[in-house]
């Protein structure tokens, strides 16, 4: 309902009791209860205090009471899952006077859901409520959780903030804290020595998440869009949080004059508990923490400050002792025994800062000047000896040496070594700015950046089988894989992007957002344009429907890490991925059971050329240094949440993806009998070997891609003790179906094996200690505390052993076996948060 209706409405009812507002003694209050977002609330209920007097807002949140004159009346206004806010007034005989309350939801409480508005439906930027994530059970503790637990995005690694979008990887996905495009580490390979994303959870204030189809506004990425916004507080306020897995602490306030506000936050963050619970036993030592800050002042009322910085140090020291790891089936299991010798110490620190400027010359128009730096030095090193043994394990149990090998199929040394060094410097500056005209919304922006890269590299794998050095020379001492490099790069590059917002009319039922993006790297010469544009229909139904439909171009130009192959060299030449995107929506919200529902429905298509082809290692993206394949993506997501349970939202979400390539230059060279039966084959690299006599040319076509998770499934279902909300459950679900891979020879054609599905059931219990509100404490240490919670977690409830990446090991008859490389197993969490 619109501010006109909600006026209306007022006057007529104050028009009906006009004959009353003199009477002797008597007082009229009238006004609107509104929540936080300014959306008004229906039945709050209005209690007058020292009487039996008792009030409703109607379904609009209107209030029209009658009071006694010139006492004191205190009026207490409630509604589950807010805070009561408690008012005191002192009216005249005959009076009359408006009221508006707004009630704040609780801390740590849990959340009805919220209908999203017509333009954030029209942008098709999925809002989520940043109060979930304090719910919410996350292994990983960081901010990007929430996308998996509510289907948004994909992951198969609870120890990784990583995270897939239709059919992306993990380089495709955007992420801006108040306009500043975030970057992340470049060396991480395994889930465990990550430590703490930029987001802090306890700073945010709103967060929106776009999965393709976006506007021209947004970045340079193929897949994604995270738009955080950390929060402008209004009082002083903060939170203390413990568990097992780390602590975090973070306080806002703002001046007197309200010119000046501040938020800060510090994390410590260690998951030893649960590294403690993987195959390989040793002694892990991670160390993570994390300070920021984010500050505003308003010079006038027209020009505003901000700040932001950050300060990153994820430090993680491991020395491995030994490995047990058994697979295969029932009745034919094969058993890896491994034991190490030497240690791997690794340490990524970042640092980030910005500072901005917003000039608002009038109501109309927004001027914003920002500029921001971002380092990052990294050092990966570890020299790591693994003596092993794999052998067949005695199944039956009615022998003596059931649960043994019984039989060794061979043994063996692997050698891991690397010194790996990377230090990234961006430097950039950028302008943006908005302009409302006749209810359009014009939209434009240019930053001109500055990168510096300092790379070295020296790793390699030495494995050493029965006594020989593989690959085998009778004269030499072999490395299976050797990587070296020395890179220094400095380039320049500037990107803009202009967009207009189409608000046709006040009661057109079409809005087009429409743009034009742009880019340019000085390192390979290219300018890619990108046209794009999102249009809506709102029908004049009955039912709350939108239809929404997405295109445009989509480009990705290459950091670094695209131009750097395999073998670590470096390949200049590499221009921008691209691609197309078709996407097809609609937004629902319904009403089961008298409570609100949106249900969202997406197909999507995207054609992609200058694709670099890559592989995934755990958690790190090894791409092939040129542009090689074509690949399209295509699938639907379909997501349902609302309030399954009075109060509590819950997510339900079911996609389906299908995600290939085709190499331009992967074929196979293969040799034919007399009988053209194909005898011997190896892949080709050289475009005269094609035609070769008695020979012919397969070409593998069209294979899947690493992220080609054809199924994921996800549930959150929130709940609570009738009658005692303080005390709730929090589960969440997550299913992903088998990625793709194979043997590490850099064939990707070969890649046609399937790690199994990723199961995951995580829970958590929570109870409210204290209520700052209800409890009246006369202490003064604790009379200021808003609530206290405790909970207790439990990760990976039905302990499956779930699989991330595979070690190659070849026994004495020269067979290969995949070894899987399991995740954590279960483990419990105990975490008590205060807020103040």
């Amino acid at each position: 309902m619109n501010k006109l209706s909600i006026k209306l409405s007022l006057f007529i009812l104050l028009f009906i009791n006009q004959t009353e507002l003199f009477a002797e003694g008597k007082a009229k209050l009238f006004g609107v209860v509104k929540n936080e977002a300014g959306a008004p609330m229906d039945i709050v209920s209005i209690a007058q205090i020292g009487s039996a007097n008792g009030f409703r807002t109607s379904n609009n949140g209107i209030y029209v009471i009658e009071v006694p004159a010139g006492v004191p009346v205190s009026l207490a206004f409630s509604y589950i899952g807010f805070e009561t806010e408690i008012k005191t007034i002192t009216l005249q005989s005959g009076e009359e006077k408006q009221m508006d309350i707004t009630l704040k939801l609780k801390s740590h409480y849990l959340n009805p859901i919220k209908i999203r508005s017509q333009w954030e439906r029209v942008e098709d930027m999925t809002p989520i409520d940043p109060k979930q994530i304090e719910l919410m059970v996350n292994a990983s503790g960081n901010l990007e959780g929430i996308l998996r637990a509510t289907g948004l995005a994909s992951s198969s690694n609870e120890l990784s903030s990583q995270y897939s979008v239709r059919g992306g990887n993990f380089d495709e996905n955007v992420v801006y804290v108040n306009d500043f495009e975030i970057y992340r580490p470049f060396l991480i390979r395994s889930g465990q020595q990550e430590g703490l994303t930029f987001a802090n959870p306890d700073l945010v204030s709103n967060l929106k998440f776009s999965a393709g189809g976006f506007q021209a506004k947004y970045g340079d990425k193929l897949s994604s869009v995270l738009d955080i916004t950390y929060n402008k507080p209004k009082a002083f306020a903060g939170s203390i949080s413990t568990s097992l897995l780390g602590q975090s602490i973070s306080l806002q306030g703002c001046s007197r004059n309200k010119k000046f506000t501040w938020v800060t936050g510090f994390r410590n963050k260690t998951n030893q508990i649960l590294l403690k619970s993987q195959p390989t036993e040793g002694e892990y030592r991670p160390v993570f923490y994390d300070y920021q800050f984010f500050t505003t002042y308003a010079l006038s009322s027209k020009f505003e400050l901000q700040a932001i910085g950050n300060i990153n140090q994820n430090k993680f020291r491991f020395v491995p002792q030994s490995q047990t790891t058994s697979f295969g089936l029932i009745n034919q299991t094969v058993r890896l025994e491994v034991f190490f010798d030497g240690n791997e110490i690794d340490k990524f620190s970042t640092m980030m800062g910005g500072v901005a400027g917003i000039y608002k010359p009038n109501k109309n128009v927004k001027l914003k000047l920002m500029s921001s730096a971002f380092q990052s030095n990294e050092n990966e090193t570890f020299d790591i000896i693994g003596a092993y043994r794999i052998g067949e394990v005695q199944t039956d149990i009615s022998k003596p040496n059931y649960n043994n090998i019984k039989k060794s199929l061979g043994v063996g040394t692997y050698q891991d070594f690397a010194r790996n060094f990377l230090t990234a410097n961006v430097i950039n500056v950028s302008h943006q700015g908005t302009y409302n005209y006749n209810k359009n919304i014009l939209s434009w922006g240019i930053t001109a950046q500055q990168e510096y890269i300092v790379d070295k590299i020296k790793e390699w794998h030495r494995l050493d089988s029965t006594g020989y050095s593989i690959p085998y020379s009778d004269s030499l001492v072999n490395i299976y894989s050797y990587v070296k490099t020395n890179v220094t790069l400095p380039s320049n590059r500037i990107n803009g992007y202009i967009q207009n917002a189409f608000n046709f009319s006040d009661t057109s039922h079409y809005k087009l957002i429409a743009g034009i993006r742009f880019n340019y790297w000085d390192i390979n010469k290219e300018l890619v344009v990108s046209p794009r544009a999102q249009f809506t229909y709102l029908p004049d139904w009955k039912s709350d429907v939108i239809f929404r439909l997405g295109t445009g171009l989509y480009s990705q130009p290459p950091f670094y890490r695209e131009i750097r192959d395999l073998n670590g060299q470096i390949n200049l030449q590499v221009k921008a991925q691209k691609s197309y995107h078709l996407v097809v929506g609609s937004d629902y919200n319904i009403k089961f059971w008298k409570r609100n529902f949106t249900f969202t429905s997406e197909a999507y298509y995207k054609y992609l050329w200058n694709v670099v082809p890559y592989e995934v290692d755990n958690v790190r993206v090894k791409y092939f240094g040129r542009n090689a394949a074509i690949a399209y993506s295509t699938g639907i997501d379909l997501r349902l949440h609302g309030e399954f349970v009075k109060d509590a939202e819950s997510w339900v979400s079911l996609s389906y993806l299908n995600t290939k390539e085709n190499l331009k230059d992967d074929y196979i060279t293969a040799k034919l009998n007399q009988n053209h039966q194909v005898i011997d084959s190896r892949l080709g690299s050289d475009e005269q070997n094609k035609t070769i006599i008695g020979d012919t040319t397969i070409y593998p076509g069209w294979i899947r891609r690493p992220s080609d998770q054809r199924i994921n499934a996800s549930i959150y279902f929130s709940d609570y003790l009738p009658k005692h909300p303080n005390y709730q459950v929090h589960l969440n679900l997550l299913f992903g179906s088998g990625l793709p891979f194979g043997p590490p020879d850099k064939n990707r054609y070969k890649d046609t094996l399937n790690i199994p599905p990723y199961r995951r059931v995580d829970v958590g219990f929570s109870a409210q200690l204290l209520d700052g509100k209800k409890d009246k404490y006369k202490h003064k240490k604790i009379k200021n505390i808003k609530s206290i919670w405790a909970s207790l977690e439990i990760f990976n409830l039905l302990g499956v052993s779930n699989t991330v990446s595979y070690q190659w090991i070849k026994d004495i008859y020269n067979t290969t076996y995949a070894v899987p490389n399991y995740l954590t197993a279960r483990r419990f969490n105990v975490k008590i948060t205060c807020k103040f």
